[in-house]
């Protein structure tokens, strides 16, 4: 498969460019200069092609395409929240207090409650976001306070 996969360089085309600068080398050719012409034939950047002469050498030549594939990785899992405790810390949240307060609050309430999980405080602001728009939160801030303070 030649073709990139979302915007990235398929490992066989890379092995192909580090085959063609190879080739160049052994042919008398600079370093840089056969840099240069493999990156304009191939569209691949000359850092890149850098990049790739590093990670195989030293690796005989038909491992160039099993050494320069990108890694897989497995997909991250969704970190998860008790329902009372991310419903408190939004109630929370929406009330117009800091999401720091909020989030300790939770804590202190989710330990007396036996909530748990809990995540940490980042993941919580996150789930905020996705669930109250930032102008709701602003102007909740902004509301008038009890007993007159501003």
């Amino acid at each position: 498969m030649s073709e990139s996969i979302r915007g990235h360089i398929a490992a066989d085309k890379k092995a192909s460019a580090i085959a063609d600068i190879e080739t160049l080398i052994k042919g008398g050719t600079r370093t840089l200069a056969a840099m240069k012409e493999v990156a304009e034939r191939t569209g691949i950047s000359r850092r890149s092609l850098y990049t790739y002469l590093n990670k195989t050498r030293g690796i005989k030549a038909d491992e160039w395409e099993s050494a320069l594939k990108r890694k897989e990785s497995a997909p991250r899992p969704r970190v998860r929240c008790h329902p009372d405790a991310l419903k408190r810390f939004l109630e929370l949240a929406r009330s117009g207090a800091e999401v720091t307060v909020c989030y300790r609050k939770v804590l202190v309430e989710a330990e007396a409650n036996g909530w748990s999980p809990i995540p940490s405080e980042r993941t919580l602001r996150r789930e905020l976001d996705r669930q109250v728009s930032w102008q709701d939160r602003y102007m909740a801030r902004r509301a008038a306070k009890p007993n007159g303070k501003v």
